[in-house]
């Protein structure tokens, strides 16, 4: 018998900037960081002998916790990646929404029928990431084995081996939080699930569901997924954030500044009185990570307009740039200048 630990990323920049990340490479966040030291204590007195990831940058950076304390080799394994959203790829919930409702309550509640362009459905995830645990436990018979992989990836693995294929049984199958645990024990007779997503190693501090208060929404916020309307043609590029009709927001950058240096320019960040301390503006913060990535920047430049917004720029990953005047504040945006910055 094999025993495998099923194993969710921690916290990514999709998970906390509200856009579809299924195989778009993206980062840990500061809270990630956070949820992987609890997850590495979880796996302290746990015997592994191997450790296998997907080879997507949050789910290497998450095996860490376990595959560097315990002294073994990463196997990365390409089968174990997220679903691909293909033509929705890196955009906000909120442009998901506006623009193709339908298709998202299907994904959402009857994802058997949902395609996507350039995506994959979920019978295809299912055929390799079920044919990639098979192999795993085949060449680790009688061993124990940590494997790292994504949400949907692990949502659909589990209907798989509950035998869920209808939309009115997807509630059997239980919601995985970053780092959920789920143990599965692999024989000749198939898989048995020993427990699913457990993330009860979570502090206070680094789960979701904890943390610092927030401000409660005013009622006449329905939706909390911002989508970005860009405002202007030349010059600073001008996003208005909406939720539904409403404007919300504003974020410009200024694209020209800084581009020989890697820096991409953040000039403006600024949210409704009534949104703020609300847990909202990180998703401007998410907009400009997704834009300066594509132009290849590798790090996000800022100058915090007080005191507060200071705080709320550090809490986001920002830091005092130590080549520029100490009003500047900097975020690496590119997966090897960010690595560093955590060694």
């Amino acid at each position: 018998m094999t025993e495998i630990y099923i194993i969710r990323h921690a916290e990514a920049e999709g998970n906390l900037y509200r856009r579809m990340h299924g195989q778009y490479d993206s980062l840990l966040t500061p809270r990630g960081y956070m949820q992987l030291e609890d997850l590495a204590r979880r796996f302290e007195d746990v015997h592994i002998d191997a450790v296998y990831s997907s080879d997507l940058f949050r789910t290497r950076e998450t095996a860490r916790a376990v595959y560097e304390r315990k002294g073994l080799p990463l196997i990365l394994e390409p089968r174990l990646r997220e679903l691909a959203f293909g033509v929705w790829e890196d955009l906000p919930f909120g442009d998901v929404l506006a623009r193709a409702g339908e298709s998202w309550r299907l994904f959402e509640f009857d994802p058997w029928h949902w395609s996507v362009e350039g995506g994959e459905t979920f019978g295809a995830v299912c055929g390799r990431v079920t044919e990639a645990i098979a192999d795993i436990a085949a060449q680790n018979d009688g061993k124990s084995v940590a494997v790292f992989t994504h949400g949907c990836a692990i949502r659909i693995l589990l209907c798989e081996i509950l035998g869920v294929t209808a939309p009115d049984r997807l509630g059997e199958v239980p919601y995985v939080f970053n780092t959920g645990v789920t143990r599965l024990r692999c024989d000749g007779d198939g898989i048995a699930i020993a427990y699913s997503g457990d993330a009860s190693h979570l502090s206070a501090t680094s789960s979701v569901r904890g943390g610092a208060p927030r401000q409660e929404l005013p009622r006449w916020v329905n939706d909390t997924n911002m989508r970005f309307a860009r405002e202007t043609d030349g010059g600073a590029a001008v996003y208005g954030a909406l939720l539904g009709t409403a404007r919300v927001g504003e974020l410009e950058l200024d694209e020209e500044r800084g581009a020989q240096n890697g820096e991409g320019w953040i000039t403006r960040c600024s949210l409704v009185e009534q949104l703020r301390g609300c847990g909202l503006g990180v998703q401007l913060i998410g907009q400009a990570v997704s834009r300066y990535r594509a132009l290849g920047r590798q790090k996000l430049m800022l100058s915090p307009a007080d005191e507060k917004s200071a705080g709320f720029f550090s809490h986001q990953g920002f830091s005092p740039s130590l080549s520029s005047p100490q009003s500047v504040f900097e975020r690496a945006i590119d997966g090897e200048e960010f690595r560093l910055l955590r060694l």
